[in-house]
Protein backbone atom coordinates (compact mmCIF):
# COMPACT_ATOMS: atom_id res chain seq x y z
CA UNK A 1 0.00 0.00 0.00
CA UNK A 2 1.60 3.22 -1.11
CA UNK A 3 0.53 6.77 -1.79
CA UNK A 4 2.31 10.06 -2.21
CA UNK A 5 0.76 13.27 -0.92
CA UNK A 6 2.11 16.71 -1.71
CA UNK A 7 1.42 19.70 0.50
CA UNK A 8 2.91 22.80 -1.07
CA UNK A 9 6.47 21.87 -2.00
CA UNK A 10 6.72 18.97 0.46
CA UNK A 11 5.85 15.42 -0.62
CA UNK A 12 5.32 12.43 1.65
CA UNK A 13 5.26 8.77 0.68
CA UNK A 14 3.09 6.79 3.08
CA UNK A 15 4.13 3.16 2.80
CA UNK A 16 4.35 0.17 5.12
CA UNK A 17 7.58 -0.42 6.97
CA UNK A 18 8.67 -2.87 9.62
CA UNK A 19 9.99 -1.70 12.98
CA UNK A 20 11.75 -3.62 15.71
CA UNK A 21 12.17 -2.57 19.33
CA UNK A 22 15.55 -0.85 19.65
CA UNK A 23 16.80 -3.26 22.34
CA UNK A 24 15.95 -6.22 20.10
CA UNK A 25 17.60 -4.59 17.07
CA UNK A 26 20.73 -3.98 19.15
CA UNK A 27 20.73 -7.46 20.70
CA UNK A 28 20.44 -9.27 17.35
CA UNK A 29 22.20 -6.64 15.18
CA UNK A 30 19.12 -6.08 13.03
CA UNK A 31 19.28 -3.52 10.23
CA UNK A 32 17.51 -5.24 7.33
CA UNK A 33 14.71 -7.70 6.66
CA UNK A 34 17.42 -10.27 5.88
CA UNK A 35 18.89 -9.72 9.35
CA UNK A 36 15.42 -10.19 10.84
CA UNK A 37 15.21 -13.67 9.31
CA UNK A 38 18.01 -14.84 11.66
CA UNK A 39 16.14 -13.77 14.80
CA UNK A 40 12.46 -14.05 13.82
CA UNK A 41 11.96 -17.46 15.42
CA UNK A 42 12.62 -15.87 18.82
CA UNK A 43 10.41 -12.80 18.33
CA UNK A 44 6.75 -11.82 18.60
CA UNK A 45 5.21 -10.11 15.57
CA UNK A 46 2.28 -7.85 16.35
CA UNK A 47 -0.14 -6.17 13.96
CA UNK A 48 -3.72 -5.04 13.65
CA UNK A 49 -6.00 -7.90 12.60
CA UNK A 50 -6.40 -6.74 9.00
CA UNK A 51 -2.64 -6.99 8.34
CA UNK A 52 -2.95 -10.73 8.98
CA UNK A 53 -5.87 -10.91 6.52
CA UNK A 54 -4.43 -8.79 3.69
CA UNK A 55 -3.16 -10.53 0.58
CA UNK A 56 -0.05 -8.35 0.77
CA UNK A 57 0.21 -8.58 4.57
CA UNK A 58 1.71 -11.03 7.04
CA UNK A 59 1.75 -14.20 4.93
CA UNK A 60 3.23 -12.40 1.93
CA UNK A 61 5.86 -10.70 4.12
CA UNK A 62 6.92 -14.01 5.68
CA UNK A 63 7.01 -15.78 2.34
CA UNK A 64 8.98 -13.03 0.58
CA UNK A 65 11.67 -12.79 3.26
CA UNK A 66 11.69 -16.32 4.69
CA UNK A 67 10.42 -15.18 8.10
CA UNK A 68 8.97 -17.47 10.74
CA UNK A 69 8.11 -15.73 14.02
CA UNK A 70 7.80 -17.41 17.44
CA UNK A 71 4.23 -16.14 17.60
CA UNK A 72 1.91 -13.40 16.42
CA UNK A 73 -0.32 -11.03 18.31
CA UNK A 74 -3.45 -9.21 17.06
CA UNK A 75 -3.48 -5.63 18.28
CA UNK A 76 -5.75 -2.63 18.17
CA UNK A 77 -4.22 -0.08 15.80
CA UNK A 78 -4.44 2.61 18.47
CA UNK A 79 -2.52 0.54 21.03
CA UNK A 80 0.30 -0.90 18.94
CA UNK A 81 2.96 1.60 20.03
CA UNK A 82 2.03 0.95 23.66
CA UNK A 83 2.44 -2.78 23.06
CA UNK A 84 5.86 -2.15 21.56
CA UNK A 85 6.90 0.08 24.48
CA UNK A 86 5.70 -2.53 26.99
CA UNK A 87 7.70 -5.27 25.24
CA UNK A 88 4.50 -7.17 24.44
CA UNK A 89 5.62 -7.34 20.80
CA UNK A 90 9.06 -7.16 19.25
CA UNK A 91 8.27 -6.46 15.60
CA UNK A 92 5.37 -4.66 13.91
CA UNK A 93 4.35 -3.04 10.64
CA UNK A 94 3.91 0.72 10.60
CA UNK A 95 3.04 3.46 8.17
CA UNK A 96 6.31 5.27 7.50
CA UNK A 97 4.65 8.67 8.04
CA UNK A 98 3.02 7.69 11.36
CA UNK A 99 3.44 10.53 13.84
CA UNK A 100 4.09 8.16 16.76
CA UNK A 101 7.04 6.62 14.99
CA UNK A 102 9.37 9.53 15.77
CA UNK A 103 8.98 9.06 19.51
CA UNK A 104 8.98 5.25 19.51
CA UNK A 105 12.09 3.47 20.77
CA UNK A 106 12.23 1.44 17.57
CA UNK A 107 14.39 0.84 14.54
CA UNK A 108 12.97 0.87 11.01
CA UNK A 109 14.33 -2.00 8.95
Amino acid sequence: MSGSVCAGSACFNDTFGIVVRRDIADQYHLQTYSDLRRAASMLVFGAEYDFFEREDGYTALCKAYGLSFARTMDMDIGLKYQALARSEVDVMPVFTTDGQLASADAVML
